[in-house]
């Protein structure tokens, strides 16, 4: 075995090893307070909830009345595997979701070799597998952890796809990475939505930057088309099951009136849905339809206040440490705070050391800084946390891992 991957190999263990007994921490901690099975519950019981729909091969829908298109199916797939393997264990999900969590890492070092070096990539899995807040993120029944997995990996076969030159004719390669890339962005969207953008944005990167306009427009019909068939089975389902058309999920609306309201404050507060009952005499598509439509008046209506929220927002979004309390333990509390701030604002340093020093070569830059300014522009019209900007860390890491590499450089091992 070489050095380089011995170390490899390494940083990944010592992922697992954290993840893992952060798993074991965590159960434990769940298992002395009968009857509650999450740290964050809400979202984690709806997935849970999905994914055993999924095992049992009952109706996709949650809550009463039942919400049939409030989630993308991808993450409740994944824990459906794990019930179909585990049967309803939560503390072996934990660990399938912490061994997703380490993938996280692996996929780092291969999108940090792919835009630099291998060296960035062994730093950058390193930066990933020590990260607290990834490490902290990865055992939870959260989708932060598998949407950043499926992310990177869009990212690196999206990266592949830009270095693969023109030629007289269309080469297969280009076209096989296109329509893979496509699929790649599908994928990532069937964990989070949010992603979809991503396809449209890289296609009007390559034709406005590619060498050959032809083949340049060719890959993005191509990426356009793959994403369009991966979409397929869940738009004809949803048509099935509301009447209409629905790329994503029919969550848009609430999920959008939670951050654009009289009462909004940058978090979030969903006490209007229930308050509402909407779901009582509405249909899902008109309850979205709603929401989107009280969203929007309220934005054409107070201007000036949607722009004091976007910067709380942006403010959530960029907090290096989260948002919680913990009764009678300050210190805790403050030991949390100083380990994510300590850790956050030299990798963001180093970040921008890294756009600096490769400057040469902005498109490198470019795609691993793309995903956590992207999400920081969502999210200013939606809420902020850290949680959004969670997933998008890890090719920042490339990023910082470019910029220490550049800074103090190593012996690079073979």
């Amino acid at each position: 075995m070489t050095r380089r991957k011995y170390l490899l190999f390494l940083t990944l263990g010592v992922a697992f090893i954290l993840r893992a007994g952060l798993a074991v921490g965590i159960q434990h901690e769940l298992d002395s307070q009968p009857g509650r099975d999450f740290l964050i519950s809400g979202d984690s019981d709806g997935y849970w909830e999905l994914a055993r729909k999924i095992a049992n091969g009952e109706e996709f829908a949650v809550h009463h009345p039942p919400r049939h298109i409030m989630r993308m199916p991808g993450f409740p797939a994944i824990l459906a595997l794990s019930i179909l393997t585990f049967e309803e264990n939560l503390f072996r999900a934990r660990l399938v979701l912490a061994a997703i969590g380490t993938l996280a890492c692996g996929l780092c070092y291969l999108l940090g070799k792919e835009l630099f070096d291998r060296q960035v990539g062994l730093i950058a899995a390193g930066i990933a597998a020590i990260s607290p807040l990834a490490t902290a993120f990865s055992p939870l029944v959260l989708s932060e952890t598998a949407f950043a997995a499926a992310l990177i990996g869009s990212l690196i076969i999206s990266a592949k796809l830009i270095h693969t030159g023109y030629g007289q004719s269309m080469n297969s390669k280009g076209a096989w990475l296109a329509v893979a890339s496509g699929i790649a962005i599908s994928v990532a969207c069937y964990i989070r939505p949010s992603w979809i953008l991503a396809g449209p944005m890289l296609c009007a990167a390559l034709v406005m930057f590619g060498a050959n306009r032809k083949q340049a427009m060719i890959r993005a019909f191509l990426i356009l088309a793959a994403m369009a068939v991966t979409f397929s089975p869940w738009v004809i389902r949803n048509y099935r099951v509301c009447g209409h058309i629905v790329a994503t999920t029919l969550w848009v609306g609430p999920s959008l009136y939670d951050g654009l309201n009289a009462e909004a404050d940058g978090t979030s507060n969903m006490e209007f849905f229930d308050r509402d009952q909407l779901m009582t005499s509405m249909s899902e598509f008109e309850v979205d339809r709603t929401y989107r439509s009280r969203a929007w008046q309220f934005s054409t209506e107070n201007p000036i206040r949607v722009i004091q929220l976007a910067l709380i927002k942006a403010g959530l979004y960029w907090k290096p440490w989260p948002s919680f309390s913990v009764a009678n333990n300050a210190f805790l509390e403050w030991t949390v705070t100083a380990i994510c701030t300590l850790f956050f604002v030299p990798m963001l340093v180093f970040a921008f050391i890294g756009c600096w020093e490769f400057r040469s070569r902005p498109g490198a830059c470019l795609l691993a800084l793309l995903p956590i300014l992207y999400f920081g522009a969502i999210h200013s019209l939606f809420v902020g946390s850290l949680r959004y900007r969670l997933p998008a860390e890890y090719p920042l890491y490339v990023l910082s891992a470019a910029g220490l590499s550049h800074w103090y450089p190593l012996k690079s091992p073979q």
